[in-house]
């Protein structure tokens, strides 16, 4: 009856072809997704979820790479440690940077798809770096989210 109890109590969940279960109430990250100006050249758009990772557990390391250093960012902006125009230049030299690993050219033929080795220190970082730039700039306004800019973040219960 105990076996029965703990299965009624577990949520099932079908994604992409892969079942997980998590406890009620309890949030597990599926996705994480982060796009800038991705309707154009210069632009830049990443997204990876659990089912698709290349590396077990990325998914969750580059979330959390870019929520730690995005809250760190935004203090240091309020602090006026730097500036708003630092972001925006960070974000375009690891924009750049990024697309010439990736596609060997500064800019990227729209929405294309990326071939990346997320086992390269420099690609992880560039994708944290770009990813922690977009949220901060998101959540001080900057970036306004629409279809080609922003971050999406996708949970189960």
């Amino acid at each position: 009856m105990g076996e029965t109890a703990n299965i009624k109590d577990l949520k099932m969940q079908v994604i992409t072809g892969k079942i997980v279960k998590k406890a009620n109430g309890v949030k597990t990250l599926v996705s994480v997704g982060a796009w800038y100006k991705d309707d154009c050249d210069d632009g830049w758009s990443f997204s990876m979820g659990v089912a698709d990772e290349p590396v077990k557990g990325s998914t969750r390391v580059i979330y959390d790479g870019i929520i730690e250093a995005g809250d760190e960012l935004i203090r240091d902006v309020e602090s006026g440690e730097i500036t708003v125009e630092w972001l925006k230049g960070q974000m375009a030299y690891y924009i750049e940077q990024f697309n010439i690993r990736a596609v060997k050219s500064t800019t990227r033929p729209l929405r294309c798809e990326y071939q990346m080795d997320l086992k390269d220190r420099e690609t992880r970082e560039a994708i944290i770096a770009i990813g922690t730039d977009i949220y901060a700039l998101q959540a001080r306004g900057e970036i306004k989210e629409d279809n080609y800019n922003g971050m999406q973040y996708c949970y189960i219960n």
